[in-house]
Protein backbone atom coordinates (compact mmCIF):
# COMPACT_ATOMS: atom_id res chain seq x y z
CA UNK A 1 0.00 0.00 0.00
CA UNK A 2 1.57 3.52 -1.58
CA UNK A 3 1.61 5.63 2.30
CA UNK A 4 3.27 9.06 2.45
CA UNK A 5 4.57 9.56 6.01
CA UNK A 6 4.98 12.89 7.75
CA UNK A 7 6.99 12.55 11.37
CA UNK A 8 6.68 15.05 14.07
CA UNK A 9 9.06 15.00 17.42
CA UNK A 10 6.64 15.67 20.42
CA UNK A 11 8.84 16.99 23.27
CA UNK A 12 6.90 17.89 26.75
CA UNK A 13 3.46 20.12 24.96
CA UNK A 14 5.46 20.76 21.65
CA UNK A 15 4.85 19.82 18.43
CA UNK A 16 7.34 19.78 15.42
CA UNK A 17 8.01 18.50 12.04
CA UNK A 18 11.02 16.42 11.26
CA UNK A 19 10.91 16.49 7.59
CA UNK A 20 8.62 18.49 6.00
CA UNK A 21 6.71 16.97 2.90
CA UNK A 22 4.95 18.18 0.18
CA UNK A 23 1.07 17.28 0.84
CA UNK A 24 -1.70 17.49 -2.14
CA UNK A 25 -4.89 17.71 -1.98
CA UNK A 26 -7.93 14.73 -1.92
CA UNK A 27 -6.19 11.89 -1.19
CA UNK A 28 -7.02 9.04 0.73
CA UNK A 29 -6.19 6.57 3.36
CA UNK A 30 -2.79 7.61 2.05
CA UNK A 31 -1.16 10.31 4.03
CA UNK A 32 0.10 9.06 7.19
CA UNK A 33 1.48 11.13 10.16
CA UNK A 34 3.90 9.57 12.92
CA UNK A 35 5.20 10.85 16.23
CA UNK A 36 8.33 10.22 18.22
CA UNK A 37 7.98 11.12 21.54
CA UNK A 38 11.13 12.49 23.28
CA UNK A 39 8.88 13.10 26.32
CA UNK A 40 7.41 9.97 27.52
CA UNK A 41 3.47 10.23 27.42
CA UNK A 42 1.89 6.92 29.42
CA UNK A 43 -1.79 6.24 28.70
CA UNK A 44 -4.10 6.93 25.73
CA UNK A 45 -2.94 9.23 22.72
CA UNK A 46 -5.46 10.72 20.40
CA UNK A 47 -4.68 12.89 17.52
CA UNK A 48 -6.62 16.06 16.69
CA UNK A 49 -7.36 17.42 12.97
CA UNK A 50 -9.23 21.15 12.56
CA UNK A 51 -9.72 22.45 9.10
CA UNK A 52 -8.02 25.67 7.99
CA UNK A 53 -10.06 27.25 10.49
CA UNK A 54 -8.23 25.65 13.15
CA UNK A 55 -9.47 26.57 16.92
CA UNK A 56 -12.81 27.67 14.99
CA UNK A 57 -13.63 24.49 13.89
CA UNK A 58 -14.96 21.13 15.14
CA UNK A 59 -11.58 18.79 15.14
CA UNK A 60 -11.87 15.20 14.21
CA UNK A 61 -10.51 13.11 16.75
CA UNK A 62 -8.50 9.56 16.04
CA UNK A 63 -6.51 7.61 18.62
CA UNK A 64 -2.68 6.81 17.54
CA UNK A 65 -2.14 3.21 16.63
CA UNK A 66 0.18 0.95 18.07
CA UNK A 67 2.84 2.36 15.37
CA UNK A 68 2.21 5.90 17.26
CA UNK A 69 0.47 7.27 13.81
CA UNK A 70 -2.31 8.02 12.61
CA UNK A 71 -4.09 8.10 8.98
CA UNK A 72 -5.22 11.93 7.99
CA UNK A 73 -9.05 11.88 7.66
CA UNK A 74 -9.15 13.02 3.74
CA UNK A 75 -12.15 15.51 4.32
CA UNK A 76 -9.16 17.37 6.33
CA UNK A 77 -6.73 17.00 3.34
CA UNK A 78 -8.11 20.53 1.39
CA UNK A 79 -6.26 23.49 0.73
CA UNK A 80 -4.25 25.95 1.83
CA UNK A 81 -3.95 23.86 4.53
CA UNK A 82 -5.11 22.12 8.57
CA UNK A 83 -3.79 21.96 11.83
CA UNK A 84 -2.78 18.89 13.59
CA UNK A 85 -2.46 18.17 17.53
CA UNK A 86 -2.32 15.60 20.52
CA UNK A 87 -3.73 14.89 23.49
CA UNK A 88 -3.21 12.14 26.11
CA UNK A 89 -5.14 10.92 29.24
CA UNK A 90 -3.29 9.06 31.40
CA UNK A 91 -5.47 6.14 32.78
CA UNK A 92 -3.03 5.27 36.11
CA UNK A 93 -3.94 8.62 37.45
CA UNK A 94 -7.88 7.26 38.05
CA UNK A 95 -6.13 5.28 40.80
CA UNK A 96 -5.14 8.59 42.85
CA UNK A 97 -8.47 9.81 41.80
CA UNK A 98 -6.86 12.42 39.47
CA UNK A 99 -7.92 13.13 36.01
CA UNK A 100 -4.47 13.71 33.80
CA UNK A 101 -4.68 15.62 30.22
CA UNK A 102 -1.78 16.54 28.60
CA UNK A 103 -1.97 18.65 25.42
CA UNK A 104 0.05 19.70 22.57
CA UNK A 105 -0.05 23.30 20.72
CA UNK A 106 -1.33 23.13 16.81
CA UNK A 107 0.82 22.17 14.04
CA UNK A 108 0.01 23.71 10.13
CA UNK A 109 0.41 21.48 7.54
CA UNK A 110 0.91 23.20 3.82
CA UNK A 111 -1.78 21.39 1.19
CA UNK A 112 -1.49 22.18 -2.23
CA UNK A 113 -4.52 21.67 -4.58
CA UNK A 114 -4.77 18.95 -6.68
CA UNK A 115 -6.54 18.02 -10.19
CA UNK A 116 -9.26 15.39 -8.77
CA UNK A 117 -12.91 16.59 -8.48
CA UNK A 118 -15.80 14.25 -7.14
CA UNK A 119 -18.35 15.18 -10.10
CA UNK A 120 -16.74 16.75 -12.73
CA UNK A 121 -14.24 16.60 -15.26
CA UNK A 122 -10.84 17.40 -14.17
CA UNK A 123 -9.56 20.94 -15.36
CA UNK A 124 -7.00 21.32 -18.15
CA UNK A 125 -3.49 21.57 -17.44
CA UNK A 126 -2.15 25.24 -18.16
CA UNK A 127 0.16 25.92 -21.07
CA UNK A 128 3.37 25.31 -18.92
CA UNK A 129 2.72 21.70 -18.21
CA UNK A 130 3.64 21.33 -21.72
CA UNK A 131 7.51 21.11 -21.57
CA UNK A 132 8.07 19.40 -24.96
CA UNK A 133 7.00 20.75 -28.22
CA UNK A 134 6.01 17.55 -31.22
CA UNK A 135 8.03 17.70 -34.40
CA UNK A 136 6.30 16.75 -37.51
CA UNK A 137 5.46 13.45 -36.99
CA UNK A 138 5.96 10.62 -39.25
CA UNK A 139 3.85 7.76 -39.50
CA UNK A 140 4.49 6.62 -36.34
CA UNK A 141 3.54 9.58 -35.47
CA UNK A 142 6.36 9.42 -32.18
CA UNK A 143 8.78 11.67 -32.88
CA UNK A 144 9.30 14.78 -30.29
CA UNK A 145 11.90 17.27 -29.19
CA UNK A 146 12.38 19.01 -26.09
CA UNK A 147 14.84 21.23 -23.57
CA UNK A 148 16.44 19.10 -20.73
CA UNK A 149 18.50 20.47 -18.43
CA UNK A 150 19.25 23.41 -21.11
CA UNK A 151 20.07 20.65 -24.17
CA UNK A 152 18.02 19.53 -26.67
CA UNK A 153 16.96 16.06 -26.62
CA UNK A 154 15.26 14.23 -29.23
CA UNK A 155 13.16 10.88 -28.77
CA UNK A 156 11.63 8.77 -31.50
CA UNK A 157 9.34 6.47 -28.94
CA UNK A 158 6.62 9.12 -27.46
CA UNK A 159 9.26 10.03 -24.97
CA UNK A 160 9.92 7.45 -23.61
CA UNK A 161 13.57 7.71 -24.27
CA UNK A 162 15.34 10.57 -24.82
CA UNK A 163 19.05 11.30 -26.80
CA UNK A 164 21.40 13.87 -27.91
CA UNK A 165 21.00 13.06 -31.38
CA UNK A 166 17.48 12.88 -34.05
CA UNK A 167 18.07 9.60 -34.72
CA UNK A 168 16.90 9.99 -38.40
CA UNK A 169 15.55 7.47 -40.89
CA UNK A 170 15.36 7.64 -44.44
CA UNK A 171 13.02 10.48 -45.95
CA UNK A 172 12.94 11.53 -42.06
CA UNK A 173 16.24 13.64 -41.71
CA UNK A 174 19.89 12.31 -41.21
CA UNK A 175 21.25 10.83 -37.61
CA UNK A 176 22.79 13.63 -36.00
CA UNK A 177 20.66 16.55 -37.43
CA UNK A 178 20.01 18.82 -35.16
CA UNK A 179 16.26 20.86 -35.40
CA UNK A 180 16.24 23.95 -33.65
CA UNK A 181 12.91 25.12 -32.90
CA UNK A 182 11.99 29.05 -31.81
CA UNK A 183 8.66 31.07 -31.79
CA UNK A 184 8.53 34.60 -32.02
CA UNK A 185 5.92 37.51 -29.98
CA UNK A 186 3.52 36.72 -32.53
CA UNK A 187 3.34 32.92 -32.05
CA UNK A 188 4.80 32.00 -35.21
CA UNK A 189 6.77 28.37 -34.64
CA UNK A 190 9.75 28.12 -36.49
CA UNK A 191 12.25 25.80 -37.49
CA UNK A 192 16.52 25.71 -38.13
CA UNK A 193 18.41 23.03 -39.01
CA UNK A 194 22.08 21.84 -39.08
CA UNK A 195 22.07 20.48 -42.80
CA UNK A 196 21.11 21.73 -45.73
CA UNK A 197 17.76 20.35 -46.39
CA UNK A 198 14.61 22.40 -46.37
CA UNK A 199 13.01 22.92 -42.38
CA UNK A 200 9.36 22.53 -42.34
CA UNK A 201 6.72 25.53 -42.93
CA UNK A 202 6.21 27.47 -40.42
CA UNK A 203 3.10 27.67 -38.26
CA UNK A 204 1.56 30.27 -36.07
CA UNK A 205 0.25 28.27 -32.72
CA UNK A 206 -1.06 31.15 -30.94
CA UNK A 207 -4.05 30.83 -29.10
CA UNK A 208 -7.15 33.25 -29.64
CA UNK A 209 -7.53 36.19 -27.30
CA UNK A 210 -9.02 35.87 -24.14
CA UNK A 211 -12.22 37.65 -23.32
CA UNK A 212 -11.71 41.28 -21.80
CA UNK A 213 -12.34 41.14 -17.98
CA UNK A 214 -14.45 43.29 -15.77
CA UNK A 215 -13.49 47.09 -15.75
CA UNK A 216 -11.69 48.05 -12.20
CA UNK A 217 -13.00 50.42 -9.93
CA UNK A 218 -12.59 54.48 -10.64
CA UNK A 219 -9.61 55.03 -8.26
CA UNK A 220 -9.27 58.30 -5.81
CA UNK A 221 -9.12 61.97 -7.58
CA UNK A 222 -7.76 64.79 -5.78
CA UNK A 223 -9.60 67.84 -5.94
CA UNK A 224 -8.48 71.41 -5.14
CA UNK A 225 -9.59 74.95 -3.63
CA UNK A 226 -9.55 78.01 -1.62
CA UNK A 227 -12.75 77.19 -0.04
CA UNK A 228 -14.36 74.45 1.90
CA UNK A 229 -15.44 72.02 -0.87
CA UNK A 230 -18.29 71.97 -2.28
CA UNK A 231 -20.83 68.44 -1.43
CA UNK A 232 -21.62 68.20 -5.24
CA UNK A 233 -18.28 67.59 -6.13
CA UNK A 234 -15.94 64.45 -6.50
CA UNK A 235 -17.08 60.71 -5.62
CA UNK A 236 -16.85 58.97 -2.41
CA UNK A 237 -13.40 58.25 -1.21
CA UNK A 238 -11.97 61.31 -3.29
CA UNK A 239 -9.95 64.06 -1.75
CA UNK A 240 -9.89 67.75 -1.43
CA UNK A 241 -7.39 70.38 -0.53
CA UNK A 242 -7.74 73.93 0.64
CA UNK A 243 -5.29 75.92 -0.58
CA UNK A 244 -5.63 78.54 1.46
CA UNK A 245 -6.14 76.64 4.93
CA UNK A 246 -4.26 73.92 3.87
CA UNK A 247 -6.98 71.57 5.12
CA UNK A 248 -7.38 67.76 3.97
CA UNK A 249 -10.88 66.37 3.31
CA UNK A 250 -12.04 62.88 2.37
CA UNK A 251 -15.34 62.58 0.97
CA UNK A 252 -17.56 59.47 2.87
CA UNK A 253 -20.82 59.74 1.46
CA UNK A 254 -22.33 61.40 -1.81
CA UNK A 255 -22.98 64.96 -0.11
CA UNK A 256 -20.45 64.68 2.99
CA UNK A 257 -16.47 65.84 2.92
CA UNK A 258 -15.02 65.16 6.57
CA UNK A 259 -11.89 66.70 7.23
CA UNK A 260 -9.11 64.84 8.01
CA UNK A 261 -5.72 66.34 8.81
CA UNK A 262 -4.07 70.17 8.56
CA UNK A 263 -0.97 69.86 6.50
CA UNK A 264 0.63 73.75 6.77
CA UNK A 265 3.88 73.74 9.19
CA UNK A 266 4.34 75.90 11.78
CA UNK A 267 5.82 79.51 11.09
CA UNK A 268 9.61 79.00 11.06
CA UNK A 269 11.92 81.53 12.97
CA UNK A 270 12.62 85.06 11.73
CA UNK A 271 15.87 84.95 9.99
CA UNK A 272 18.76 87.46 10.95
CA UNK A 273 19.35 90.51 8.91
CA UNK A 274 22.45 90.87 7.14
CA UNK A 275 23.85 93.85 8.70
CA UNK A 276 23.35 91.69 12.31
CA UNK A 277 25.04 89.30 10.45
CA UNK A 278 27.88 91.04 9.71
CA UNK A 279 28.30 92.58 13.14
CA UNK A 280 28.75 88.54 13.99
CA UNK A 281 31.11 87.93 11.52
CA UNK A 282 33.07 90.97 12.79
CA UNK A 283 31.98 94.37 11.06
CA UNK A 284 32.62 97.46 12.83
CA UNK A 285 30.82 99.94 11.06
CA UNK A 286 27.53 101.14 12.02
CA UNK A 287 24.13 100.04 9.66
CA UNK A 288 24.42 103.05 7.35
CA UNK A 289 28.07 102.42 6.84
CA UNK A 290 27.43 98.76 5.85
CA UNK A 291 24.43 99.02 3.78
CA UNK A 292 26.89 101.86 1.66
CA UNK A 293 29.58 99.30 1.82
CA UNK A 294 27.17 96.55 0.29
CA UNK A 295 26.22 98.99 -2.35
CA UNK A 296 29.34 99.58 -3.89
CA UNK A 297 30.52 95.15 -4.07
CA UNK A 298 30.53 94.34 -7.78
CA UNK A 299 30.21 90.22 -6.94
CA UNK A 300 28.80 88.12 -4.64
CA UNK A 301 31.86 87.08 -3.13
CA UNK A 302 32.94 90.83 -2.05
CA UNK A 303 29.13 90.70 -0.95
CA UNK A 304 29.66 88.30 1.60
CA UNK A 305 33.34 89.82 2.58
CA UNK A 306 31.33 92.50 3.84
CA UNK A 307 28.49 90.70 5.39
CA UNK A 308 30.90 88.03 7.12
CA UNK A 309 33.77 90.01 7.67
CA UNK A 310 35.77 87.83 6.01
Amino acid sequence: MNTLILNFTVKTQSISFVDRRQVVADSKQYLYVAFKFITKWTGSIYALFYDSKGLASIPIEKPLDKNKGVFVPPELIKTPFFYVSLYCLDINSAELNLEQRITTGLQQVAVAASGYSDDSVPPLPPPDMYEYVSTPADETGMKQIKQIDGAVKYSNDGGMTWNDTAGGESGNGTSGELWLPSVDTDGNLSWERSATTEPPETQNIKGKDGTDGDDGENGSRWHKGAVTPNPSIGDVNDWYINTDTYDVYNKTSETTWTFQVNIKGVAGVDGVSAFTSAQTGGYTGDEIQFYSDLAGVQNLNDALTVILGV
